[in-house]
């Protein structure tokens, strides 16, 4: 089997980043392999047949996918006339290890749990990605841009990894069908900012209905749950905007200083202030 190494797709110390748009035309096929680095893809036109750790799945528009040193898995196009666009990134297996450390500073999620990293965003999601991504490619033009082009990709990375855990640990693969589909309703922004009506209104079901479930399948209740999506919001936000933390606070739906501290605190084991620190930490280390 075909293991690339860095230098095979031009990575190196003084450039662990590269992008690219690629192009696969009708039957046209990248058979098994693996590679000592990471890659990251989002596709943006077709339909992509994606063989991972044996695991094959047909991935559509908007779908990301976060690709492991040692991770084995091909690429097809099964189209008979039309073609499959994807952005590819691949870097150093280092800004991953430095991403994830910060995240689980807070968060406690192993991405070696998971079979795939796959997932399909939402439209912001998708915005967010896309705006990174440009970012990327921009810094890319000049090597003196080389430390805001890393600095994009671990930010890129943040909001993927955050997005799988919402996706995992937030929403239970046994719960059934109407609290699965209210609780993904409920991941939207306009909705989690509208708060326990909205929740209701999705679910179909009545408010103590609806505390039941989530209690047996989450070990939560609705409004703890909707509290943990503004929170995740917010920390977004800090990461990836100039907004000040009051100006974060009211849009994310909090009206409470002192509440809003300590729901973030709760959640990601420090104030706002301070995470805003260490996550700058994360995007410019001290070496």
């Amino acid at each position: 089997m075909l293991k690339l190494i860095k230098s095979n797709v031009n990575l190196s110390d003084a450039n662990p980043i590269t992008l690219q748009d690629t192009t696969f035309f009708p039957h046209e096929i990248y058979r098994e392999h693996s590679h000592d680095f990471c890659e990251f893809f989002i596709i943006l036109e077709g339909t992509m047949l994606h063989k991972l750790n044996s695991v094959s799945t047909a991935l559509n528009p908007g779908a990301v996918c976060f690709i492991r040193p040692d991770d084995i898995h091909a690429v097809a196009n099964p189209s008979d006339t039309g073609k499959l666009h994807i952005i590819n990134i691949v870097f150093s297996g280092e800004i991953f290890t430095d991403t994830l450390l910060f995240f689980n500073n807070s968060i406690a999620f192993n991405p070696d749990d998971n079979p795939g990293l796959i997932a399909n965003p939402s439209d912001n999601e998708q915005k967010l990605f896309a705006e990174k991504v440009e970012q990327i490619r921009k810094f890319s033009e000049k090597s003196e841009y080389l430390p805001l082009k890393i600095n994009a990709m671990k930010s890129l990375i943040l909001d993927f990894l955050l997005m799988l855990y919402q996706r995992t640990a937030l929403y239970p693969k046994a719960a059934p069908e109407w609290l699965a589909a209210a609780c993904n309703e409920m991941r939207k922004k306009e909705n989690f900012i509208a708060g326990l009506p909205a929740f209701i209104k999705f679910a179909g079901k009545s408010q103590e209905h609806l505390t039941r479930y989530m209690k047996k399948y989450f070990n939560d209740t609705p409004q703890a749950f909707i509290i943990r999506l503004r929170i995740h919001e917010a920390a977004a936000q800090l990461r990836n905007t100039r907004k000040t933390i009051d100006d974060i606070m009211y849009e994310t739906g909090f009206n409470n200083v002192s509440y809003f501290r300590r729901c973030f605190c709760r959640q990601y084991g420090d104030p706002p202030g301070r995470y805003l620190r260490k996550s700058r930490g994360i995007f410019n280390p001290q070496r």
